[in-house]
């Protein structure tokens, strides 16, 4: 199973939509260490990738729908074929 850089995926969006780390900090009342440790480690509260989603436009969970469809969808398959 692949793995999701989902803090390399946030960090893209913030650029994209020309926002600054200090106004997704100001929003999601983050001091700008906790937003380093996410980008450093990749970790965050499902509620705060929420938040994100809603603040950035741009639905994060997606990319986890997709890796969980592509193996269901090989589960699928493999039992099919014995």
């Amino acid at each position: 199973m692949e793995k999701i850089q989902i803090e390399k995926l946030v960090h893209q969006q913030i650029k994209d939509e020309g926002r600054s780390i200090t106004w997704l900090c100001d929003k999601m009342r983050w001091q700008r260490q906790k937003y380093y440790r996410f980008r450093d480690n990749g970790f965050i509260d499902v509620n705060d990738l929420l938040k994100m989603s809603f603040l950035l436009n741009h639905n994060f969970f997606q990319y986890f729908s997709d890796i969980f469809d592509n193996e269901c969808n090989k589960m699928d398959t493999k039992s099919v074929t014995k």
